[in-house]
């Protein structure tokens, strides 16, 4: 189900990234799924059910608690790990350590 997909890799984006929540763009690209609908329609799931909160703002989303997910963890659940290792190192202009975990 998408929702679990979202959530998932809304957990992995915010473990490699403290602080930040994913934009929808970045969500959809990393979840790899075409429809905008789609992701917003999960997203909103997700927030009815209470696994996430949604505020205002681009990187609005926020979880009540996170889950850590390892690089294995990742591939098990079809996240592309590499994606959220280059977002990181995009916005935070570091080397991030997760690259060398397997």
């Amino acid at each position: 189900m998408d929702k679990w997909r979202v959530l998932n890799f809304i957990e992995a984006y915010m473990k490699a990234i403290p602080g930040m929540s994913p934009t929808y763009r970045e969500i959809q690209d990393g979840v790899g799924i075409a429809s905008m609908a789609k992701i917003k329609q999960a997203i909103s799931e997700l927030e009815r059910s209470g696994l996430i909160k949604v505020y205002g703002g681009k990187r609005g989303i926020v979880l009540p608690s996170s889950v850590l997910l390892t690089k294995d963890d990742a591939a098990e659940l079809g996240i592309d790990w590499n994606l959220l290792v280059e977002i990181r190192e995009n916005n935070l202009n570091t080397v991030s350590l997760y690259k060398s975990r397997k």
